[in-house]
């Protein structure tokens, strides 16, 4: 696992910063598999559809699914990218 993998070490479950940091991770790959998400996060693939539909039903983020790969439409009216970015940075 590389170093990267590690986000999912640096904030305890049920801490919103995991969320935030796969939208980080969704925005760093442009267009990512769960698998890809994975390896940059180290989050369990389970864990990822929901983490995904905290971002939008909590954040209001866009994130459209084509196949099996994911992105980022929209950030939404409450985050800010560069803030969310930089926990994984």
């Amino acid at each position: 696992m590389s170093k990267q993998a590690n986000i999912a070490g640096r904030y305890p479950k049920g801490d919103s910063r995991r969320v935030l940091a796969l939208g980080a991770a969704l925005d760093r790959l442009g267009d990512a598999s769960l698998q890809e998400l994975v390896e940059l996060t180290g989050f369990n693939k389970g864990s990822l559809p929901g983490y995904i539909n905290q971002l939008q039903a909590q954040f209001g983020m866009t994130i459209e699914k084509t196949g099996s790969r994911y992105r980022i439409a929209n950030w939404g009216r409450i985050l800010q990218a560069a803030g969310v970015r930089s926990l994984i940075d």
